[in-house]
Parts: structure tokens; sequence; C-alpha cells
């Protein structure tokens, strides 16, 4: 994304500078971890850690409420260039049946359309820590305002605009990814 390619590149020969660029980045990491990244910041072992909103907003918000002498200088960006975005998925298990509660109307699609009326849609976001596709669509000043005055849930449009959904990778896709991994890790001494 920083070298103003998609996330979705499917063939990463299509990108000459990204080798360059990730053994750049390896010599200044610390650690890869997609389970344990927050608690080698929250111990001041690291200062930068790149991370998913629904794991950020909770650790902020709780050392940010902490009395100052356990208040840390904890704080969460988007970069101006957009971010990865992502969406959860509800499913209805083929092996279940469709029980309508009334005639036509399933109990699913009652509750997809319950969480979707943009009141419940702003609860779920500020509960749920990710936001609603309902509230990113709303106008802003519609919304509470702990969400309009938080940037996280809600990126200023900009930033979002530039931001893009993360696809499935091909197979081909992933195993350059995974050829690039191998190689970049093996170059530095000291560190795999």
């Amino acid at each position: 994304k920083k070298l103003g390619h998609s996330y979705n590149t499917s063939d990463l020969g299509s990108v000459p500078e990204l080798k360059a660029e990730l053994q750049a980045l390896h010599q200044q990491t610390k650690l890869y971890s997609s389970k344990a990244y927050l608690q080698p910041l929250l111990l001041e072992d690291t200062w930068v850690a790149v991370g998913w909103s629904s794991d950020l907003l909770p650790i902020i918000q709780r050392v940010s409420g902490a009395s100052p002498e356990e208040s840390r200088q904890l704080a969460a960006v988007i970069p101006q260039s957009g971010t990865a975005l992502w969406s959860d998925t509800w499913v209805r298990p083929v092996a279940k049946p469709n029980l309508p509660i009334l005639p036509g109307v399933s109990l699913a699609d009652r509750w997809i359309d319950f969480c979707w009326q943009p009141q419940i849609a702003s609860q779920l976001s500020l509960l749920g820590k990710a936001a609603s596709p309902v509230v990113v669509a709303s106008n802003p000043t519609d919304l509470p305002s702990d969400l309009q005055q938080n940037s996280l849930l809600l990126p200023d449009p900009q930033v979002l605009q530039r931001s893009e959904f993360l696809q499935p990778l091909s197979e081909n896709t992933l195993q350059q990814y995974r050829s690039l991994w191998t190689e970049i890790r093996s170059q530095v001494p000291g560190i795999s």
C-alpha cells in the first residue's frame, strides 16, 4: 500500500520495490505475531504495533482511563494512504430449516433487519469495536458523539476512500508471499 499498489495485488513480481522495502522494514522489526503483538507494546518493549482496531480500541480505552501513574501515552492511527478493511459475515447453516416467525419472513431476516437499524448499528459498532456498514454510510452528524469522535471506527472519508477490502489470496499469490517471507527472514543474521 505504501508503494502505491493494492493490497490485493496478485503478482508480487509486478511491484519491483517490494522486496527492498520489506527487507528494510524487517531490519526494524522486533517480532511478528498476530496474537501477542500488544503485550510488548504494553510492556514498553516496542514503540509501535500494527493491529486490528477491534484489538487496539479496548487497550487504548483501558490505558487512557487508568490513573496518571499507570497511564501510558498510547494512540492508534490510520495511515493517510488508507488501511485494510475486512468484514465479518453472517451465514445461515444449510442444515437448519429457515423457520419463519411470520409468513414469508424468517428469523434470520428479522435479525439482520434489526441489526441494520441506524440506532442499533451505532450501538453494535461501539460495543463490538468495529463499524457497521450502516454507520460508515451514515451522515456523521446523525451518529452518537462517541462514534463521531472515534477516528478508528469512523475514519476520515478521504482515508476511507483510499482504503480497500482484503480479498482472499489465490494459491499462486499465497505461494509468492510464503517464498518472499522465507527469503527475507533468512537474510538477516540473528532474526528468524
